[in-house]
């Protein structure tokens, strides 16, 4: 981005007051979004948050998200909904308007209470996706549709360019290779014997930072910009192994004893599913220019963290 802010602050106060009727008195930009930026906008009724999307959101796509969100609120009122259902677009760019929730980051709130929460939660989330039945979200596929692994093929060739063919350089990406070539022959697997056919929309991103607490408690569920049609495991799999102190059969149990709707048997996709979800990593090593600076290191980071089984993310 060639600039700080994608609009500045006045601008985002006139945004406001012109799109959404919001007579803001301050904003300030909040630091955690990686994707879009977001603003707490201070207004005399109630504090609200104002998304500005990355340019590849469509409108279609947030239409979507809101329905998501609708759907999982019913059951699950943690989760956050935007405010309201027209979505205007600005420089390219989607405007959404939701509600300010005041809470700590679930970043700050040790991974077991965490998971106590949210097992329960994706349960009722899971039972009413599968009610519902949504149509694949516009622009995405699953995870495990082709093209697989985000851009990998391609993110390898830009890698080897830049760093070139050293041990350094290939003894990552022969791990990521084996990697990917195992998971394949799974899903495949898995796809063929009707393991995945369980699948409706997921969050998709219940990292730490999309989650607020006050008191142990979760007290909102934001960020559903990920929301999509996927397995229902990658949900659980998100938050199973989430960090080292929480226990995936713990969360399993949890999560099937508050009904949720996949099959016992199935605690033993939790593991190649949590690997996926590392190897998502992949899709950060380059941007438009080619591979980050960082770009060797995360790859080495993440090779590291197939290699010795540790596929959490927290």
């Amino acid at each position: 981005m060639s600039r700080l802010f994608w609009f500045p602050r006045a601008e985002v106060i006139e945004l406001c007051r012109e799109h959404f009727g919001v007579e803001a008195t301050g904003a300030h930009l909040l630091a955690d979004g990686m994707l879009n930026q977001s603003w707490r906008i201070l207004a005399p009724d109630h504090d609200r948050v104002l998304r500005i999307g990355r340019r590849e959101r469509t409108v279609e796509q947030v239409t979507y998200e809101r329905v998501a969100a609708r759907m999982w609120s019913a059951v699950a009122p943690q989760v956050i909904v935007s405010e309201h259902a027209h979505v205007p677009v600005v420089d390219g760019r989607t405007l959404t308007m939701f509600p300010f929730i005041d809470g700590i980051s679930g970043s700050s709130v040790d991974g077991r209470v965490r998971a106590r929460n949210l097992a329960p939660l994706l349960a009722r989330m899971h039972r009413v996706s599968l009610d519902v039945h949504l149509p694949q979200r516009p622009g995405f596929t699953a995870m495990d549709e082709e093209p697989r692994w985000f851009g990998w093929p391609q993110t390898r060739l830009a890698m080897t360019a830049r760093f070139g063919m050293g041990p350094d350089v290939t003894g990552p990406i022969g791990v990521i290779d084996r990697a990917t070539a195992d998971l394949d022959d799974l899903l495949d697997d898995w796809r063929r014997d009707g393991r995945l056919d369980l699948r409706a929309t997921v969050h998709g991103d219940l990292n730490p930072r999309n989650q607020l607490y006050r008191d142990g408690r979760l007290v909102g569920l934001i960020d559903t910009d990920d929301c999509r049609v996927e397995p229902l495991i990658w949900d659980v799999a998100n938050i199973a192994f989430s960090e080292p102190s929480t226990d995936p059969a713990v969360v399993w149990r949890d999560y099937l004893a508050a009904g949720g709707p996949l099959a016992a048997r199935d605690d033993d996709l939790l593991v190649h599913f949590a690997r996926i979800g590392a190897l998502t990593a992949l899709m950060w090593l380059t941007d438009d220019s080619g591979p980050t600076d960082r770009a060797l290191d995360d790859l080495t980071g993440l090779a590291g963290q197939l290699t010795r089984g540790a596929y959490r993310d927290g």
